[in-house]
Formats: C-alpha cells, structure tokens, sequence
C-alpha cells in the first residue's frame, strides 16, 4: 500500500485519513476522489 500512496500522492491525490492499522489487521487509508468522494483503500492482512 505505501508504494501505491506514494505515486497517488505524487500525482497531487490528497489523503484524508491514515494509512493506519492494527499488526496482523487490515491496512486503511482514505482519499479524495472526484466530485468530494471519499474513497476507502484497504489492503488485506
């Protein structure tokens, strides 16, 4: 996931949230997206 972030970020994607995380849990991270939606990103434990 934080290779992922790092280009969405470098094409000027702002994170609202995160990413954050439990050990063993699921990774969370949330970013504007069109319009004023936000969308979830999760990457599975």
């Amino acid at each position: 996931m934080d290779v992922e972030i790092a280009k969405l970020k470098s094409k000027g994607v702002v994170l609202t949230r995160g990413p954050f995380g439990e050990p063993g849990g699921p990774k969370i991270a949330f970013l504007n997206g069109p319009d004023g939606v936000e969308i979830e990103l999760i990457q599975p434990p």
